[in-house]
This record gives C-alpha cells, structure tokens and sequence, in this order.
C-alpha cells in the first residue's frame, strides 16, 4: 500500500536521514504537521491535519521549531525497526 494521497513526498528512507530531517523540518516551518513513512519507504508530510493512515507508519506529529535531529532521530527508528522486518523476511 503506499501513500501518495493527502500527503506530499519528501523523500525515502534510502535518502541521507539528516538530508530528510532537514526538508522535513524546512516544509513544516511554521505549522503542525504529521510525518509518516508507507510500505514502500517513501516519506510523506501532511500539514495541520494528518489522512486516516495506518498506525506502523507515523513517524510523529511535529510543530513549527522542531529540530532536524529530533525529526532525523524519529526517522532512525522506523529505519530500524523496519530493517528488523527486513533481515526476519
């Protein structure tokens, strides 16, 4: 399933993770958005109210002023977790 509706893509978990923070970071300057990563690891940032998605792939809700190594953390997780998935499939 991927993601592509209500969301706008800023990248995959393949791209450098402090490169996706930082875009992640400059398209939410200043507003409430939500974060999430679909099946097929392309990233997606919906501002102000987030789609009905399923829950394995939020990422976090952030607001205005978060920093790139918080977002950069976050990604790093599901990163992780995912590859877990990966090496076990």
């Amino acid at each position: 399933m991927t993601a592509a509706r209500d969301g706008e893509n800023v990248g995959c978990l393949s791209d450098p993770l402090s490169l996706l923070a930082f875009r992640i970071v400059e398209f939410i300057a200043t507003r409430t958005s939500t974060v999430w990563v679909d099946d097929l690891s392309e990233v997606f940032v919906a501002v102000d109210s987030s789609p009905p998605i399923p829950q394995h792939w939020l990422v976090g809700t952030y607001t205005c002023g978060v920093s790139a190594c918080d977002v950069e953390d976050d990604l790093r997780a599901v990163l992780a977790e995912r590859a877990k998935d990966w090496i076990i499939s």
